[in-house]
């Protein structure tokens, strides 16, 4: 398999930055997989501190579980910053991903070139 090829696949489908670890980028990749890890951590910790919120509002609100009064409650909750943080983050992440798989195969690509060039 060619290492643009590769090096796509494993950004995009298994872990951004794990493209770049096996192109021999290690400091390029580390980071990104940094990057998104820290990213997934924030994003989880923020939507569990939202679910709680509307958990919390439905049961001052008597405790009514039927779906009507979870989308009410969710939806004034979305209106908070949390949920613009929440949209950052989630469009943060899908940026990184993109761009984790687009340098990974540019890179694959430039390694590609170098082996036809030399010949192995």
């Amino acid at each position: 398999m060619k290492n643009a090829l590769r090096g796509a696949l494993l950004s995009g489908l298994v872990f951004p930055g794990l493209g770049q670890i096996v192109l021999k980028h290690h400091r390029k990749g580390a980071f990104l997989v940094f990057l998104v890890l820290s990213g997934l951590v924030m994003f989880v910790t923020l939507a569990v501190r939202q679910a709680m919120v509307v958990l919390e509002k439905i049961q001052t609100a008597g405790g009514k579980l039927d779906p009507e009064t979870i989308n009410s409650t969710a939806h004034q909750v979305a209106a908070d910053q949390a949920s613009q943080r929440l949209n950052f983050l989630f469009f943060f992440l899908i940026f990184c991903w993109i761009f984790s798989v687009i340098d990974a195969y540019r890179l694959g690509k430039k390694k590609d070139v170098e082996s036809d060039m030399t010949g192995t």
